[in-house]
């Protein structure tokens, strides 16, 4: 707002989107924020229905916090901005049932087979650091049999559990 009271009306280009409004950057260089409340006279559930990063926007200060933050509103500038067409709501080709559940049996199996490498490997890149050309074989050595005695351990742990525990007696 001016002195008088008046809104002041620019334009500007929205630089960033953000989950409660718009970031944009006026002509005059400053830079202020349009609140989801005063994007549209209608409920704005997401700012992106409404707004676009590079898109630019007619808009009204409503208030000045400091000389390069201001409040803005489309709403309080009499312009109605129509609800932009949404890229996911666009009709996917229908997969069938059978197809779905082949997916979901092809990743079960991924899973499966990811889970028992990691059992028996590791995570990838955990045995050997980047750049081992200045660690020496020795503690490579040492290193990879530390690991391995780790991972039988696991797997010791693993097929007790799965036999009802270990086989000594309790008496």
């Amino acid at each position: 707002m001016d002195e008088k009271g008046e809104l002041v009306v620019l334009n500007g280009k929205v630089i960033e989107i953000i989950s409660f409004g718009a970031m944009v950057k006026l002509e005059d260089g400053s830079r202020g924020l349009i609140h989801i409340s005063e994007v549209s006279d209608d409920y704005v559930y997401n700012v992106e229905d409404y707004l676009t990063v590079g898109m630019d926007v007619t808009v009204a200060v409503i208030s000045d916090r400091d000389a390069n933050k201001k409040r803005l509103s489309i709403r309080q500038a009499g312009i109605a901005l129509p609800k932009l067409p949404r890229i996911d709501t666009i009709k996917k080709p229908k997969i069938s049932s059978a197809e779905k559940k082949a997916r979901k049996k092809a990743e079960a199996e991924k899973r499966r087979l990811e889970q028992e490498r990691r059992l028996l490997m590791g995570p990838p890149d955990e045995v050997y650091p980047e750049g081992r050309g200045d660690v020496s074989f020795e503690d490579r050595l040492k290193k990879y049999m530390k690991d391995s005695e780790a991972r039988l351990v696991d797997v010791k742990h693993q097929t007790e559990n799965k036999r009802g525990g270990s086989s000594q007696k309790k008496g």
